[in-house]
């Protein structure tokens, strides 16, 4: 029996031992910071980032840099995050992690999910399909600009110049010479000095030159032009009648016109025209005396300054009369060539002793720049 109480004594003394223990070693980790217990370091648990094997050895001189992997990768160093304080988000507010130098500011709308990647020299913000809209923001009555450079000192400059300008401007990154810019009020393109395109160039509008335009080339247009001949005999039925000259189809040719029984002429569009007209005159009277007139028409009304006349004086004389004027015509318009005789005998023609191709009244009609 005495044995038996003697361990129950070794054991409720060794358990009473253990608690006094447990106490009084919360009571010292309370008062005591982790730091004050002096083991020796190859015993305690690295606390520093700077003690590690594979990172710098010293924040000095580190200030604003950024932790990055080595080109070796097998260590982590400081360096540069780029120049500046970089914002790069999308509209939805999550941020796209670039590896590589991007200028500040760089706004992607319209992008629910996105990636900036580097493949070599060449960097590339990739989106799902759909509108994308990259935005350089100056935030105020200022300029915005893209530098396209090689080596840091040469190449371009797009800006937006917001500074009163209003302008899209492309100039030299050396020294600051505009070559061209956009006017974004009015659209007008200004160019610094002799520009050469390559290719076609169509205008829907109107082209203003202030200089001079030089062509090495053809020049096409639309402008309308009519030379027709005819080669039949007009006759005069009736005294003092006005006839139009009927021209022969397959000789002379017409552009941008309509020409109605080989008669009437309708303008294509409106504009400024020159328009000759001539016709031989004979007369078969033994004593001629008929006055002879010609004349060009616009809707049935006489064009002021078209009319000439010429008076027959000899039987059979070969006489030729002939007038070109001027005209502001508009789409539409209808013009004949018109003659008239104050006798039956005149006819209109001429005798082309020489001429290989034989006419009796010529007609020419040209549009013209004013």
């Amino acid at each position: 029996m005495k044995k038996g109480k003697n361990k129950n004594v070794i054991l409720i003394s060794f358990t009473f031992l253990c608690f006094i223990f447990f106490i009084n070693f919360i009571s010292a980790w309370n008062f005591l910071e982790k730091d004050q217990f002096n083991f020796p370091s190859s015993q305690l648990e690295i606390q520093r980032f700077l003690d590690l094997k594979d990172t710098p050895s010293s924040y000095a001189g580190e200030g604003t840099n950024c932790l990055i992997v080595n080109a070796g990768e097998t260590a982590i160093e400081f360096g540069s995050c780029g120049s500046g304080s970089v914002d790069k988000w999308v509209d939805n507010g999550t941020f796209i992690s670039p590896n590589s130098t991007f200028a500040d500011n760089i706004r992607v709308h319209d992008i629910t999910a996105g990636n900036i990647t580097s493949f070599g020299n060449t960097h590339r913000l990739d989106a799902p399909l759909g509108n994308q809209t990259l935005t350089l923001d100056s935030g105020g009555i200022s300029y915005s600009c893209l530098e396209l450079l090689e080596s840091g000192h040469y190449g371009f400059r797009i800006c937006n110049d917001g500074a009163g300008s209003n302008r899209l401007v492309f100039s030299s990154y050396e020294d600051g010479t505009e070559w061209f810019w956009i006017d974004r009020d009015d659209g007008t393109i200004n160019f610094l000095n002799t520009t050469n395109f390559v290719g076609n160039i169509d205008v829907s509008g109107n082209v203003t030159i202030g200089g001079d335009l030089n062509v090495t080339g053809t020049i096409y247009n639309s402008l309308s032009h009519m030379h027709g001949l005819a080669t039949a005999i007009q006759t005069v039925a009736v005294i003092d009648t006005w006839y139009n000259v009927t021209f022969n189809s397959s000789l002379g040719d017409m552009s941008n016109l309509q020409f109605v029984d080989n008669r009437t002429l309708i303008i294509d569009h409106d504009g400024h025209y020159t328009i000759n007209f001539g016709c031989g005159v004979m007369d078969i009277s033994p004593l001629p005396n008929a006055n002879v007139g010609m004349r060009i028409t616009n809707n049935g009304n006489e064009i002021s300054g078209s009319y000439v006349e010429v008076d027959t004086t000899k039987q059979n004389s070969d006489l030729w009369i002939e007038h070109t004027t001027h005209a502001e015509l508009s789409a539409g318009d209808k013009l004949n060539m018109q003659y008239i005789a104050s006798d039956t005998d005149v006819t209109m023609q001429q005798q082309d002793t020489y001429a290989v191709q034989g006419f009796n009244c010529y007609g020419y009609l040209q549009e013209i720049i004013v």
